[in-house]
């Protein structure tokens, strides 16, 4: 077992390293920020689906059902679309409209959220997925208000 003063020692290190690379990029910041990024040269595609690798013939008929109607209902989500779960939101909040839906097995927050990045007002939206006392998942992304009115087949997002 390690001493107190080894792990007070080995936290002063963590942060300072932590500290050190945040300085870095905060110091190299100016003399990237206006390079255009390279091409990836052999970038995966993008997975289709929030659960990458599971192998469902492992999973019994609760966890397979459970994990297929999440997929389906964060997909959606991301499209735009309403979650097939419910018809309605068990709640929401005044943040610009998130909603939380409960499922059955799983609970979905949609968020949309207003958010300004860098000088530019949007919104943040997108699905974080939650099983039970499980960390949430999430596919949450910065949207202009032209934008998301788009994704959502809204009218024009009046304010922003």
């Amino acid at each position: 077992m390690a001493s107190k003063s080894s792990l007070r020692w080995t936290r002063i290190l963590t942060i300072s390293g932590v500290a050190a690379l945040i300085a870095t990029t905060l110091l190299a910041w100016p003399f990237i920020a206006d390079r255009p990024l390279p091409a990836a040269k052999s970038a995966a595609p993008t997975p289709a689906s929030p659960f990458v690798g599971i192998d469902t013939s492992k999973l019994s008929a609760s966890q397979r059902s459970a994990i297929s109607q999440a997929e389906v209902d964060f997909l959606r989500t991301l499209k735009g679309l309403p979650p097939l779960c419910k018809a309605t939101p068990d709640s929401g909040y005044s943040d610009g409209g998130t909603v939380i839906y409960e499922c059955e097995k799983y609970r979905l927050m949609v968020m949309r959220q207003l958010f300004t990045l860098q000088g530019v007002d949007g919104y943040l939206y997108g699905p974080v997925l939650s099983f039970g006392s499980d960390q949430p998942m999430s596919d949450v992304r910065f949207y202009t208000p032209r934008e998301l009115s788009l994704l959502l087949n809204e009218p024009a997002i009046g304010g922003l």
